[in-house]
């Protein structure tokens, strides 16, 4: 339950980062904030545990990795789509269903929820004390396979 509310907290902000990027404000100003909130509350409340030598973590870790994911996801797509410079710009507009800087940044928020959906779609179950843990390397990839199909 509590990792199901941690989760809607992060798919609520990337929902309303579609708002915000309609808003002339800087919508990755306001996820970037909103995001490391989030991830300052799972540090507070819940155990974070995170086996780098076997690249596996907790739910909570999962839900701290999934914010890190939306936060570079999200920035990186959000600096392509206003920088005339980026080789994506220009693809930007001729691939994506909107054009001008709202396709672009409604670009970015998609494939940020659709990377962090992977993300968070990758647990794994132990049936012997019923919890759920994440092999990193697996969710890496499958985000990665995600991004792709946006």
């Amino acid at each position: 339950m509590k990792t199901r509310n941690l989760i809607l907290g992060l798919l609520l902000i990337i929902g309303v980062g579609i708002i915000i990027s309609c808003d002339k404000s800087r919508p990755s100003d306001y996820f970037n904030d909103e995001v490391d909130f989030l991830i300052d509350k799972v540090y507070r409340n819940f155990d974070v545990i995170v086996d780098t030598v076997k690249g596996v973590g907790n739910e909570f870790a999962m839900v701290v990795g999934a914010c890190y994911l939306a936060q570079a996801t999200y920035g990186y797509w959000y600096d392509s789509a206003n920088d005339s410079s980026s080789l994506w710009y220009g693809y930007l507009d001729k691939y994506t269903s909107k054009t001008g800087i709202f396709g672009r940044i409604w670009h970015a928020i998609k494939v940020a929820a659709v990377d962090t959906w992977a993300w968070i779609d990758s647990c794994h179950y132990d049936e012997e004390d019923g919890s759920y843990f994440w092999y990193v390397p697996y969710a890496n990839f499958m985000a990665s396979h995600a991004s792709s199909t946006v």
